[in-house]
C-alpha cells in the first residue's frame, strides 16, 4: 500500500507500460508516467477536456452568430475575440 491507504499499483503498471514502449520506438513520453498514474489524475483530465470543448463550443456558435445575426464584418468579429481568446489562454497557464 501506499501513502495514504490507497494501492494503485495497476494505474502505475499501465503507466509504466505506456512508458516502455514509447521508448522502444525511440520517442519519449510527454508527460511522466508516474505523473500519469497519480491519484484523481484521470477525473482531471476529463475536467480539463470538458472545459476545453466548452470553450471551443462558444467560440464556433458566437462566431456565426456576430456575423449573421449581428451582422459583423469578418474582422470585426476577430477582433471581439481577440479578449476572449487572451483571456482563456491566461486561465490555461
Amino acid at each position: 500500500m501506499k501513502a495514504g491507504g490507497t494501492d494503485n499499483g495497476a494505474a502505475d503498471g499501465r503507466a509504466k507500460g505506456s512508458g516502455r514502449l514509447l521508448r522502444g520506438r525511440g520517442g519519449a513520453p510527454l508527460i511522466a508516467p508516474r505523473v500519469i498514474g497519480a491519484p484523481g489524475m484521470p477525473r482531471k483530465v476529463v475536467r480539463i477536456a470538458v472545459v476545453m470543448a466548452v470553450n471551443a463550443g462558444h467560440t464556433l456558435v458566437l462566431t456565426p452568430h456576430f456575423r449573421n445575426a449581428l451582422h459583423y464584418s469578418a474582422l470585426r468579429t476577430g477582433l471581439t475575440f481577440v479578449p476572449t481568446a487572451l483571456a482563456h489562454g491566461a486561465v490555461g497557464l
